[in-house]
């Protein structure tokens, strides 16, 4: 059981870094592009995929998939194209324009990262992921028990 104390404090410090860490990575987005089109992007780096391959990476609906593909063909930064051996498969794959930016977005990323992680040495980096990584399992399992 965590402390209410403990919980009040982990909270505020979450949300604080949340909130920076979205402002900064916000002010390298192209106009137009969300925080959704830079994981669509990512999710089609290195090779196309299917529509419904695609709602699953991104852990979304196929109908918010396709919206979402919608904007991204709106920017330029991808395209749908028809399988030419089954007309109703439909794969999406990046563009010239959408690889550019998501070179430009992955190396600011990193960027922000080594910024904000150098007050960490390598063991404590270490020991940050693994127990963001239990945290995140933790709330998959409490997600499929919610699905089933």
């Amino acid at each position: 059981m965590v402390r209410a104390d403990r919980m009040d404090e982990l909270d505020r410090v979450f949300w604080k870094l949340v909130r920076h860490l979205r402002q900064r990575l916000d002010a390298i987005l192209e106009e137009g592009a969300t925080a959704g089109i830079w994981m669509l992007l990512q999710a089609l780096w290195p090779a196309p995929l299917r529509m419904r391959d695609l709602a699953a990476a991104l852990q979304v609906r196929q109908s918010t998939a396709t919206a979402t593909v919608d904007r991204g063909i709106a920017g330029g930064w991808v395209e749908r194209l028809h399988d030419p051996k089954d007309r109703r498969t439909i794969w999406v794959r990046l563009t010239k324009r959408g690889e550019q930016l998501l070179t430009r977005l992955e190396k600011e990323k990193r960027a922000v990262y080594q910024e904000y992680m150098q007050v960490l040495n390598e063991t404590e980096q270490d020991q940050l992921l693994v127990l963001l990584t239990r945290i995140v399992e933790r709330v998959e399992k409490i997600e499929e028990k919610e699905d089933v």
